[in-house]
């Protein structure tokens, strides 16, 4: 339960005749928990989240269907937009279940579930294009999908083998693994 700046826990204990009723303030465990999961720069995902989901989460859209990792490098010219741009053109174009998080070796990682493999493709230039709406010199995008992946570790690496084709292209691209 949360109320105002608070966040409250409710449980009940039963006692010979009765039931006892326990609010715990838990606003503190709530915030270290957040601040464990949480960039705070970008205020999105860190990197050992992102880690983290992509292993939770693997076994399951094995079974149910694809999961695609994205990579996405930046390099800023003359103008450079805030971070609170570039996060909002990346809900903008992203679904509201999709992560954005911070990433490990590249500057942003996008865990996009439920992705149809025929349209990754459209997905990342959709990406593409929202970032260089916001006149952003160079936009490299790496993507893999969890099909081609054992493990959240080689998930990791095979977009960074695509983030590192797009690169070595000169960037403002997609590579697909």
């Amino acid at each position: 339960m949360n109320s105002g700046d608070f966040v409250y826990e409710f449980s009940s204990i039963d006692i010979k005749g009765g039931k006892v009723f326990l609010w715990k303030d838990i606003t503190e465990i709530t915030h270290v928990k957040s601040v464990m999961v949480t960039d705070v720069i970008t205020g999105v995902f860190n990197a050992q989240f992102m880690k983290d989901e992509i292993e939770r989460e693997l076994d399951r859209v094995h079974r149910e269907g694809q999961m695609a990792l994205v990579l996405i490098d930046l390099e800023m010219g003359n103008v450079v937009p805030e971070t609170k741009q570039i996060i909002a053109a990346f809900k903008n174009t992203l679904r509201n279940f999709d992560r954005i998080c911070k990433g490990d070796r590249s500057d942003y990682a996008l865990i996009l579930y439920a992705v149809d493999p025929n349209r990754i493709e459209k997905i990342g230039k959709r990406i593409l294009k929202a970032l260089k709406d916001l006149e952003i010199q160079k936009v490299s995008v790496g993507i893999t999908l969890s099909e081609r992946a054992a493990s959240a570790e080689a998930m990791i690496k095979q977009a960074q083998r695509a983030l590192y084709v797009v690169n070595k292209r000169g960037g403002n691209d997609i590579s697909i693994y």
